[in-house]
Formats: structure tokens, C-alpha cells, sequence
């Protein structure tokens, strides 16, 4: 399963890096919704739940992807943004 998340996640991050904003309302939407088709079997999670206002100003955005192996409930964090947003956000957050 996480080769599939990878694959997706590279896929759409390259797309958000160079054609949209990153984290409003309607992009949030989109990566939710494709995830989602991507990734049949998961639950996507893109909202203002996981996007706090620290995140938004910091132009990444995360969506949190949720699988179910047997009754263990996985999931990972993608943050979406370029490289070096991604280490600054995380660095902030600590």
C-alpha cells in the first residue's frame, strides 16, 4: 500500500508545485478527491482539521491518508509544498 501512496503523492505534488496554490479550500478539495480515486481502498482526510493557519501561511499543505489492515487502522502524513517549504514547516512545528 505505501508504494501506492508514494506514487500518488509524487505525482500530484509535482502538479500542485507548478500549477496551484497550495493550500485553499478548492485545492484542498482536489487532492482529496485524488487521493481518493487513486487510492480506492483508503480514507483521505484534507481539510481545515489537519491545515491549521501556521501551515496554510507556510504554502503546504497535508492530507492524511488511512488504510486498515486487518484491525490496526495505518495511515501516514503527506505534506505537499516544495522541498524546501516541507523542512521549513517542520522545523516551525517542533
Amino acid at each position: 500500500m505505501i508504494k501506492k501512496v508514494i506514487k500518488a503523492y509524487e505525482a500530484l505534488n509535482n502538479i500542485l508545485n507548478h500549477d496551484m496554490s497550495m493550500n485553499d479550500k478548492p485545492t484542498r478539495l482536489m487532492i482529496k478527491s485524488r487521493l481518493e480515486s487513486e487510492l480506492p481502498d483508503c480514507e483521505v482526510t484534507c481539510d481545515e482539521t489537519n491545515n491549521s493557519t501556521d501551515i496554510i501561511e507556510a504554502q503546504v499543505c497535508v492530507a492524511r491518508v488511512q488504510w486498515n489492515i486487518g484491525y490496526v487502522i495505518k495511515y501516514v502524513d503527506l505534506i505537499f509544498g516544495t522541498p524546501e517549504q516541507i523542512v521549513k514547516i517542520q522545523q516551525e512545528l517542533q
